[in-house]
């Protein structure tokens, strides 16, 4: 998935940020860190293009291992629920793990292969294989899968701009 993550993230934050406006968590803010997170794994490519290019998928990087965001989303839980003074923080915290985990679930749907166990399992994983004589399906499937994420992102976001729309604090 190219296209697909920030979209993703923009979907996932804006349906979040309904749920938990009590914390005066401000919108522009959970939104910035629900985008971030959405494609912080990638940000794996800078060493990618500068040092490894060619030699190793950028999915076998530490970015990109599944439990990396899994301890982090359940650190940012505890967080929330130690918070006795009822800080935004860990609400950014966990949008933002939340946004990380779910590029890598999307990547292991139509990114190629991950590691999904790592660093306990060199195994690699991916939810559709990507075969040299399948290759129309395959990016039948990614492509479609992006268009209809990216969208839904429009469509949610044409009726919060829309005129008399309610204003997000």
């Amino acid at each position: 998935m190219v296209l697909g993550h920030l979209p993703v993230g923009y979907i996932i934050s804006k349906m979040l940020f309904r749920t938990i406006r009590a914390r005066q968590v401000t919108y522009r803010t959970f939104m910035f860190w629900g985008l971030f997170g959405s494609i912080a794994p990638d940000t794996d490519m800078i060493y990618y293009y500068l040092f490894d290019y060619m030699q190793y998928s950028h999915h076998q990087y530490v970015t990109h291992f599944p439990i990396l965001w899994l301890f982090f989303l359940l650190l940012s839980c505890v967080w929330l629920l130690l918070d006795k003074e009822r800080r935004p923080y860990p609400f950014y915290a966990i949008i933002f793990t939340l946004g990380g985990f779910i590029h890598i679930l999307l990547d292991t749907i139509v990114g190629g292969s991950m590691l999904l166990l790592a660093p306990f399992v060199n195994r690699h994983f991916c939810l559709v294989p990507h075969v040299p004589w399948d290759a129309t399906q395959y990016k039948l499937l990614s492509y479609g899968l992006e268009a209809i994420v990216i969208l839904w992102a429009m469509h949610l976001w044409s009726r919060s701009s829309a005129p008399g729309a309610a204003e997000q604090s």
